[in-house]
């Protein structure tokens, strides 16, 4: 008889399953060492960009989950491949704007488009109203573990 998984084992086998498609991605290989998570700051930071709107340390850590350490050590590494810039604010030296380059700005569309293949055979086969409810499913899961008061 087949031993049932628990719902962390399955979230860790997707994790898994997601990084092995990230390492074959020829977006993400035009990059020396280029991570998913680069990946995904690049993304965003392009869509940022695009709306105007000026990215801080603390607002990628709010917004993406990450803690300050981790994010500290992303960006030095996307600073040393080329992929982003931090210029000081002249009105404090503290926050440091987080900015693209333009070697990053070329590769932003081919990974928005390389994530969108991803969702699509992530959500193969599902409804809409299915992929809504996965989503709110995942967004709950997320706030239970970090104790979130918006957990229903």
């Amino acid at each position: 008889m087949k031993k049932k998984m628990d719902t962390g084992m399955y979230i860790r086998r997707l994790d898994n399953a997601l990084r092995r498609r990230a390492e074959e991605s020829p977006v993400l290989k035009q990059v020396k060492n280029m991570s998913m998570m680069n990946g995904w700051l690049i993304v965003k930071l392009d869509e940022k960009e695009k709306e105007g709107v000026t990215v801080y340390q603390r607002d990628l850590e709010n917004e993406l989950g990450i803690t300050r350490s981790a994010i500290s050590r992303q960006l030095k590494l996307m600073e040393e491949k080329g992929l982003v810039t931090r210029p000081g604010n002249g009105e404090d030296a503290r926050q440091k704007k987080i900015e693209l380059t333009d070697k990053a700005r070329k590769l932003a569309a081919d990974l928005e488009q390389d994530g969108r293949e991803t969702d699509a055979i992530l959500l193969k086969g599902f409804t809409a109203e299915e992929v809504k409810e996965v989503n709110q499913y995942l967004q709950r899961l997320i706030d239970n573990i970090e104790g979130n008061d918006s957990a229903r």
